[in-house]
């Protein structure tokens, strides 16, 4: 694909990165665009393994590289996502890492972005693509369960219980699913997020949840 808009003398191009990139910080860390990029990444898995590769393939083409890293893009027929939790039928919703920050993009604020990106003169950018008001899981997840009926009750497990469980189920050689130790510190780790340089970079006005 490089090489064919190589070809047809395209100079500019936007890829849609992931914010899953990163690596793993300390619990309440600030994560923006200098935080270093995954370096395990067989403990990630194939998702990170191809999202680093498609930027480094990009960078080293020779076009116009604008990278952007959305956070969780959310909107209309897309509320849940698999790794905020789990239902116990109807009456029950458990958030895990409850008090930790869901780093979302609505899917038009997002859209916004990638225009801009695509439009503004000067390239060569790497920026993270989250709104503002960043809500915690257990905010997230109440707002979700008050559109529904019955509406369901939600609890929160802590991070630090869900650490201790994944440390534990690792002793035993459990070391899939919600419970592998890199992934459940890059899906629910409490951090801080930064948009300031998509803001200035693209002159982006984020929406706030």
């Amino acid at each position: 694909l490089l090489d064919a808009l190589a070809r047809a003398n395209v100079r500019r191009i936007v890829l849609a990165s992931s914010l899953a990139v990163y690596d793993h910080l300390r619990a309440g860390e600030r994560l923006d665009e200098t935080t270093p990029l995954e370096s395990d990444t067989d403990a990630r898995g194939a998702y990170i393994v191809a999202k680093l590769e498609q930027e480094r393939l990009v960078r080293e083409s020779g076009l116009d590289a604008r990278i952007l890293r959305p956070g969780i893009v959310w909107g209309p027929g897309r509320g849940w996502f698999y790794h905020l939790g789990a239902t116990v039928g109807r009456r029950l919703w458990i958030a895990l890492a409850g008090a930790a920050k869901l780093p979302l993009v609505h899917v038009e604020s997002c859209a916004e972005a990638f225009v801009l990106a695509a439009e503004v003169e000067r390239g060569g950018f790497t920026l993270n693509v989250i709104d503002d008001g960043a809500p915690t899981r257990t905010e997230y997840l109440r707002r979700l369960a008050s559109t529904t009926e019955p509406v369901p009750i939600v609890l929160s497990v802590p991070w630090g219980l869900l650490k201790l469980l994944a440390s534990s189920a690792n002793l035993f050689g459990v070391r899939a699913g919600t419970l592998h130790p890199a992934r459940l510190a890059a899906r629910c780790r409490p951090l801080e997020y930064s948009n300031e340089a998509a803001r200035r970079t693209l002159g982006w006005k984020p929406r706030s949840f």
